[in-house]
């Protein structure tokens, strides 16, 4: 568990040791819970930006969309943190529309602990940070005073709230690790290993481990790994079995924190050596995910650019 965020975590073992195997159905209803608090949230975040009438039509979208829907049932019955990450980064739109309205170091500390929280289920809104950040100085009317104080308000919110974890961490890494391990190999295993099936190999350690298996292109490569069975844990075991071949002396007593810096290390050389191979697979890894899943997902993204620009 020490890659995983705690907030979940804690969640699902809250539930396992309070209600044994009835946990699993709390934990479903907590879901639903999480999911019903996402549509509101939405209603509100459009009723605040727009009127109304937007919030209504934009929640009830939400609530009755196939994909969404379908996703949702599936969340349902699976011990996943999706579900509550989707109604935090909703909740935490809120809130820093809230703050801009009238940014105050009150209303910046509500956000921080807000984000600290969301941070903490899913590292990835770490992101949130600098970029509500930005939209404090960029978009409010306020003083600059007012503005710091409220940029620091939320800034050393945020950090207060997750670094109970990030001392954890460091203890039990010797490292600065501020949420969660793992973006080293995912960066490896989507990099490198990846281009590895439509260059020459050398990337996934071809001539010492065997071929890989073939694709045509980056976008032949990204669409494979993600509707072939097998594939992506094919991606899993090369990425593995290429860093552990050419790994530094002692790897096989290094802590997580420290392979993932291996994996990391591999994947900077890649990008350096290799910026057009790396530049092809972000580009066509974007360009999938928002036009190839389905047309419902491109109609999603269209919608989503132009609620954006609004």
């Amino acid at each position: 568990m020490y890659k995983r965020q705690p907030v979940y975590v804690a969640i699902i073992a809250f539930a396992l040791t309070t209600w044994g195997a009835a946990g699993k159905l709390a934990l479903v209803l907590f879901n639903v819970c999480a999911f019903l608090a996402t549509c509101v949230a939405v209603y509100y975040l459009g009723r605040r930006v727009f009127n109304r009438l937007t919030g209504l039509l934009a929640s009830t979208t939400l609530a009755l969309w196939p994909v969404v829907s379908y996703a949702t049932q599936r969340a349902f019955l699976t011990i996943h943190p999706a579900l509550l990450g989707g109604a935090l980064a909703v909740i935490c739109a809120l809130s820093i529309v809230w703050c801009l309205e009238k940014p105050s170091t009150r209303r910046g500390t509500v956000v921080g602990a807000l984000l600290g929280l969301a941070c903490l289920t899913l590292s990835p809104f770490l992101v949130f940070v600098p970029l509500t950040v930005i939209l404090v100085f960029l978009m409010s009317t306020s003083r600059p005073g007012a503005r710091w104080k409220t940029s620091a308000a939320i800034v050393v919110t945020t950090i207060v709230v997750i670094s109970p974890w990030t001392i954890r961490n460091y203890l039990a890494f010797g490292e600065f690790v501020p949420i969660r391990t793992g973006a080293g190999a995912a960066a490896h295993q989507g990099n490198p290993t990846l281009a590895a099936t439509f260059t020459d190999g050398r990337f996934a350690c071809a001539e010492s481990l065997g071929p890989f298996w073939r694709a045509e292109n980056a976008r032949d490569a990204i669409l494979t790994a993600n509707t072939v069975a097998g594939r992506r844990s094919d991606i899993y075991r090369r990425s593995q079995q290429c860093v552990e071949k050419n790994a530094p002396e002692g790897y096989k007593f290094f802590n997580e924190a420290q392979r993932d810096n291996v994996y990391l290390k591999h994947t900077l050389a890649f990008v350096f050596s290799e910026p057009q191979t790396f530049a092809k697979l972000t580009f066509n890894k974007g360009f999938i995910f928002f036009t190839e899943t389905s047309r419902i997902f491109a109609i999603a993204a269209f919608i989503a650019a132009v609620g954006a620009v609004l």
